[in-house]
């Protein structure tokens, strides 16, 4: 919708909402939409690929007692979430770089004797991938609502999901359909031959958990 943030959360993550003006700042792109709209977002390179990168660090410590694969170790992480509310250092998960700098590296600030725990820093990650869209969302210099959740990244983390609903204030909305970018285009096809009116009456087929 018009009032909504879009946050997809994958390998990446992008930060999108709809906007009548061009964007100013260089980290973000302007692309056409509808009605001579446009769309406003802000792109990641390392998005959920951070979490990604915090579990093959357990994965290896974990190696050294016994054998443990990707979904041991995910819900081991989801498990350290949940009496997690907050994170006392700060953790910069830009590990990728950015679009306009690809020499910025990731980082951890704040570490000290009695916060350096593996449920803070995993909180950290991902209040570290939440604040590098949120940066973003900033400078587009528009301020939306509401929020729509997507991606495996985001379907796969209720902690994510709580962090940006308490960043942004609102509840996250998700489709209950998967492959979102699909339908999505399907959807752009079926506007663009008439089978809806408008991008409205397109949206009214979406329906969400």
């Amino acid at each position: 919708d018009d009032d909504d943030v879009l946050v997809n959360i994958g390998t990446g993550s992008q930060i999108s909402v709809i906007s009548d003006k061009i964007a100013d700042s260089a980290q973000i792109e302007t692309r056409p939409y509808f009605e001579g709209k446009y769309l406003l977002v802000g792109a990641a390179l390392c998005g959920g690929r951070a979490y990604s990168l915090l579990k093959n660090f357990y994965a290896e410590a974990f190696g050294y007692i016994k054998s443990v694969d990707d979904d041991e170790v995910y819900k081991i992480m989801n498990d350290m979430l949940k009496n997690v509310k907050s994170s006392s250092f700060k953790v910069d998960t830009r590990f990728a770089g950015t679009r306009l700098n690809s020499e910025i590296t990731g980082g951890i600030s704040g570490i000290t004797t009695d916060n350096f725990t593996p449920s803070a820093l995993t909180y950290g990650v991902l209040c570290g991938m939440a604040d590098e869209l949120l940066n973003m969302y900033a400078q587009m210099g528009v301020r939306k609502s509401g929020i729509v959740g997507s991606g495996n990244g985001i379907r796969k983390n209720k902690a994510l999901v709580k962090i940006f609903e308490e960043k942004l204030g609102a509840k996250m909305k998700i489709p209950k359909h998967l492959e979102e970018a699909a339908v999505g285009a399907a959807m752009f096809g079926m506007i663009s031959c008439g089978k809806f009116k408008n991008a409205k009456e397109g949206q009214k087929i979406i329906s969400y958990e």
